[in-house]
């Protein structure tokens, strides 16, 4: 099978537009896991990768980019602080808000939400965030809730000290945050939710897409 085989898994399966990611990423993703999965062939691989979402969901890892930070592009967390302080307690009727962050990468953006959320008056009783992503090593970041200078680099926003935790490996994100997140790993094109977000963070995602995933 050719490349163009690969790339038209990747496309049906993720959703994913070849041509919006990073130059030869398909020729790469097929170099690096036909020596990970033991593989002779690309056929083999796309047989492999089609018979196992959790195996195509590990190699897919190495096509996407989890760049995010703290507070990145700050004006949705600052419309979301006012909105949940001025318009969600007449909209909600006295039912905690939920929100969603796909994709949540290493957490960055779901414990920006939680944060922007407690700064509004909301305390962990009165909002949820899920965090999804299809990176099992990005949500592992999440979970521990550990980061370095890398993360706090938003103009205007460095004065989140009381929602931090300094330590030897960096700064931790603090308990009531911490607890308002779940993280949840799963593929952007299959995840549901019974009950549906009041709050819906989707940035950096659908710019990937081919027109059927962004659908």
């Amino acid at each position: 099978m050719s490349a163009t085989t690969l790339a038209a898994l990747v496309e049906e399966r993720l959703g994913l537009d070849v041509l919006a990611l990073p130059p030869r990423a398909v020729g790469q993703l097929l170099r690096t896991n036909l020596a990970r999965l033991g593989v002779a062939s690309e056929a083999d691989l796309v047989a492999r990768l089609t018979a196992s979402d959790a195996a195509l969901e590990q190699a897919a890892e190495e096509l996407l980019v989890p760049e995010t930070w703290f507070f990145r592009d700050s004006g949705p967390f600052e419309y979301l602080k006012a909105f949940a302080a001025t318009e969600w307690p007449r909209l909600g009727g006295g039912r905690p808000m939920r929100a969603l962050s796909l994709p949540c990468s290493s957490g960055e953006e779901a414990y920006s939400i939680a944060i922007a959320l407690l700064e509004a008056g909301l305390d962990g009783t009165r909002f949820h965030v899920d965090a999804v992503d299809v990176s099992e090593a990005a949500l592992e970041r999440g979970r521990v809730a550990v980061y370095g200078r890398n993360s706090f680099r938003e103009p205007g926003w460095d004065d989140t000290g009381a929602h931090f935790e300094e330590t030897p490996a960096g700064r931790a994100v603090g308990r009531a945050a911490r607890q308002a997140v779940t993280f949840i790993r799963a593929n952007a094109l299959c995840f549901t939710s019974v009950v549906p977000y009041d709050v819906v963070f989707c940035r950096n995602l659908l710019i990937y897409m081919n027109e059927k995933g962004r659908r």
